[in-house]
């Protein structure tokens, strides 16, 4: 059954104002997704949905186009909201006066969700995969950034992100669609203390990797088949001086020319798929 919100003071309205904040999302343990892709994705993955709004004017329903991708959305939209409703999410249908000021796209399919946040301990963290790769995040900021690093590392079959407290917000809604699905599917560990990650890690026989000026080896040398734990540090400072004096191995990415610096992503990005391209010489 879909309901009907007529009035900006409804709560379900407040709640989802107050979740373009970052203190609301920490404090109500919730966050936002729009669009028909990560409300699929969020079902698909058994992300706990605590509700759908959905505006008619704005979907593809009233306005079928001759254009492939409207097509595509209005194939779409329907059986999603069939699966919505038999699997209990509470729909609420909305008109645009009361949509568009929530949405943060451009161009708003109609549809939006809440999604509570998935509780993470260290001690399920690292028994889901106990020879697995990691990333850590070492105060990352840039939302494109973390988005991107997300969803390489689900490509790439990490184990999962460690994100050191100062990084930017992973439930940001530029993060969350950055991270197109994998923020469902790729565990994240928050931790306080870069002192505090590299206990964990050493207690879980992970070998620490930065990328810094003193490398000991080109990243290709390294052996990060498995068991690694890749550090990626701030955009404009670097790896912290911690991971720097306690990492096992310092790891260059070569590169021509004067450039000094690469995009943190693409860093990630190049030394994740070397671990797998290693896997895979090994199998």
């Amino acid at each position: 059954m879909i309901n009907v919100i007529t009035s900006k003071d409804n709560k379900i309205i407040k709640e989802i104002k107050q979740l373009a904040q970052k203190k609301f999302r920490d404090e109500l343990g919730s966050f936002l997704i729009e669009g028909q892709t990560l409300i699929s994705e969020a079902l698909d993955n058994g992300a706990l949905i605590k509700f759908i709004i959905y505006c008619e004017a704005l979907s593809p329903l009233r306005h079928v186009t001759s254009n492939e991708d409207d097509k595509q959305l209005l194939s779409r939209l329907e059986p999603l909201l069939n699966r919505l409703e038999k699997s209990g999410v509470p729909i609420f249908r909305v008109d645009e006066r009361l949509f568009i000021p929530l949405s943060d796209t451009i161009t708003p399919q109609g549809i939006l969700g809440v999604v509570s946040k998935r509780e993470i301990t260290a001690e399920n963290f690292f028994a889901e995969n106990k020879e697995g790769n990691l990333i850590v995040l070492d105060r990352l900021q840039d939302p494109g950034n973390l988005g991107s690093i997300l969803r390489t590392a689900d490509a790439a079959g990490f184990q999962g992100v460690v994100l050191l407290k100062g990084s930017g917000d992973i439930y940001s809604s530029k993060v969350v669609r950055a991270t197109a699905g994998s923020i469902f599917r790729v565990p994240v560990l928050f931790i306080d203390t870069e002192e505090e990650a590299i206990v964990l890690l050493r207690a879980n026989k992970k070998t620490i990797f930065c990328t810094g000026p003193k490398a000991d080896q080109v990243y290709f040398d390294a052996k990060l088949a498995k068991n690694a734990a890749i550090v990626i540090g701030n955009e404009a400072n670097g790896i912290s001086d911690s991971f720097m004096r306690s990492c096992d191995s310092q790891i260059s990415i070569p590169m021509s020319g004067t450039i000094e610096s690469m995009n943190a992503a693409i860093c990630a990005a190049i030394l994740m798929y070397e671990a797998v391209r290693q896997n895979l010489k090994q199998k």
